[in-house]
């Protein structure tokens, strides 16, 4: 039976420059393998923050994106 290659850990590592990337991108790309075929869940909102789960459909990885209030208007 042939061998599956072996996924490196650091690949699918979140290091803070991913991270950095990530949030500096606007949360387009997953974080892990850099596809674009990511879809955020319902947003949850507590306190001036709100979280949202996110995965992609290409790795398989699930992560949390977490806003924080930065503004508002007046409607």
């Amino acid at each position: 039976m042939p061998r599956l290659p072996r996924i490196t850990k650091s690949r699918y590592s979140l290091t803070s420059m991913k991270k950095e990337e990530y949030v500096r991108n606007g949360g387009t790309k997953c974080p892990f393998c850099f596809k674009k075929n990511i879809e955020g869940g319902h947003i949850e909102v507590d306190a001036g923050e709100a979280f949202q789960e996110v995965q992609c459909h290409d790795c398989e990885k699930r992560w949390r994106d977490i806003y924080t209030l930065i503004d508002l208007e007046e409607i």
